[in-house]
């Protein structure tokens, strides 16, 4: 039997992708590895992807806080502007009780 035997380097003909009969050792092929780990289960994440994914929901986070912050004051500009315009346009009670009173007198007129 061929085969690496103790104490011999690796030959440099094998690679990580081989079934590494070459040296005596022997690596299952790709499609059966991650057959096996889908078989498992949903593949373990490391802290890395963890991490990351703990970074870029925070950061979402500070996105979404943001944006509401500016609805919120986009909302209180337009409230202003609204009732600055209303206060603006509207008149005075007073004038609409005159105005209410000389159309009344006009109309008892025709």
């Amino acid at each position: 039997m061929s085969g690496r035997r103790e104490g011999q380097p690796m030959s440099a003909a094998c690679s990580r992708e081989c079934n590494r009969s070459c040296c005596g050792a022997y690596s299952p092929p790709r499609d059966v590895i991650i057959a096996a780990d889908q078989s498992t289960g949903p593949r373990r994440r490391n802290e890395d992807d963890r991490d990351q994914e703990r970074r870029s929901t925070e950061e979402l986070q500070k996105v979404r806080r943001r944006w509401q912050e500016e609805e919120k004051k986009r909302d209180e500009a337009r409230d202003r502007w609204s009732k600055q315009k209303y206060d603006w346009f509207h008149p005075p009670a007073e004038y609409i009780v005159a105005m209410e009173t000389l159309l009344s007198a006009k109309s008892t007129e025709i």
